[in-house]
């Protein structure tokens, strides 16, 4: 998306892109996941997103997908301009889809998402290391690896937060937020104990600044088969290790039925 509206330093609209889907046997799931970040005005002029989803038809049928964008600012900039806020739809932009696997379906597994949430119950990350959640994964494809995506969005707390987010309140300080994130793998024998040892990948680390506000973090982790010693299952689980700075809120909250932190595993 690019901005065709002149801002100042300050306003820092911001911009979700939800990717979501219909039809059969998807009622009381969520439709769909998003990310979203705020742009630094006045040096920044456009920006983009990542939503990566897997869709597992959970019954034979017709199922469409598309992509949607949302832009939006606060109030009394739109008082200020006199007017709404213009973005436009960069030429190009599109919705690709890929089937996963090369000549033949392997195994999937349908996204999980943290559970929806009312924005005052959205966990806040002060210190040390949250795990969000966890799915555990069935291995049962003869396929050569496994791949592992990990998608969370995060805000870090700033003055006036507390309104929406109430655990804000109270930081000593509110300087944007600095985390690592990676997922694990832990391979595990059919009745949950530990087959194998455990996988972690790549640590990637974020920096929040206040200006930013909300980011999406993108994580993947890619595993030889080989490396899972033959388990039938392993758990699999993001973490979000508070380096410094502000709290951070790990959003649960779902966009109209799209959910903001989620992960999706599959063999190829």
């Amino acid at each position: 998306m690019t901005r065709l509206t002149s801002l100042i330093a300050g306003d820092n609209p911001g911009t979700t892109f939800l990717l979501r889907c219909s039809g059969p046997g998807l009622s009381g799931l969520p439709s769909g996941v998003y990310s979203a970040e705020n742009m630094i005005t006045p040096g920044e002029t456009s920006t983009s997103g990542l939503s990566r989803w897997l869709l597992v038809a959970p019954q034979p049928g017709r199922f469409s997908c598309h992509l949607a964008v949302s832009s939006y600012v606060r109030n009394d900039v739109i008082d200020r301009l006199g007017g709404p806020l213009r973005m436009r739809v960069d030429a190009g932009a599109e919705l690709r889809t890929t089937r996963v696997g090369a000549a033949h379906p392997v195994k999937a597994a349908r996204h999980w998402a943290l559970p929806d949430q009312p924005h005052d119950k959205n966990f806040v990350l002060w210190n040390g290391v949250h795990r969000t959640g966890g799915y555990t994964y069935q291995v049962s494809s003869s396929a050569a690896q496994m791949t592992v995506v990990q998608d969370v969005n995060v805000t870090t707390c700033i003055p006036g937060d507390q309104a929406r987010f109430p655990r804000c309140a109270g930081a000593p300080a509110y300087n944007g937020s600095t985390l690592n994130t990676w997922i694990e793998i832990q391979p595990q024998h059919a009745d949950g104990s530990n087959c194998a040892p455990l996988i972690k990948g790549t640590v990637r680390r974020t920096t929040v600044v206040p200006a930013r506000h909300h980011k999406t973090i993108n994580d993947t982790l890619i595993v030889p088969k080989s490396k899972l010693g033959g388990c039938p299952k392993f758990r699999t689980s993001l973490l979000i290790d508070h380096v410094s700075g502000a709290p951070t809120v790990v959003h649960a909250t779902w966009a109209a039925g799209n959910a903001p932190t989620y992960g999706v595993a599959y063999e190829s």
